[in-house]
């Protein structure tokens, strides 16, 4: 017979202590952190593809940084209390 060995379920491995959701601030700061990231590949791409596919791809990923960077905006904006 084979030598049986204990696969881990998920349910048996250690978990991390459950941190609490981010605050509208920090969720902000993730998306603009996460934007000028995207900006940055963006402008590479830009440049190393010219006006080929990965060029294409980076103006694409640029648009969705200012997608990101309004999310973020929004998420700043003071939520009226009812």
């Amino acid at each position: 017979m084979g030598v049986s060995v204990k696969r881990p379920t998920g349910l048996d491995t250690p978990r991390a202590p459950i941190s609490p959701p981010p605050t509208r601030s920090e969720l902000s700061g993730d998306l603009v952190r996460l934007a000028v990231g995207m900006e940055r590949v963006a402008v590479d791409m830009e440049y190393l593809g010219g006006f080929g596919e990965l060029g294409a791809k980076g103006r694409e990923l640029r648009e969705t940084a200012l997608i990101a960077r309004g999310w973020a905006r929004e998420l700043r904006k003071v939520r009226p209390t009812a």
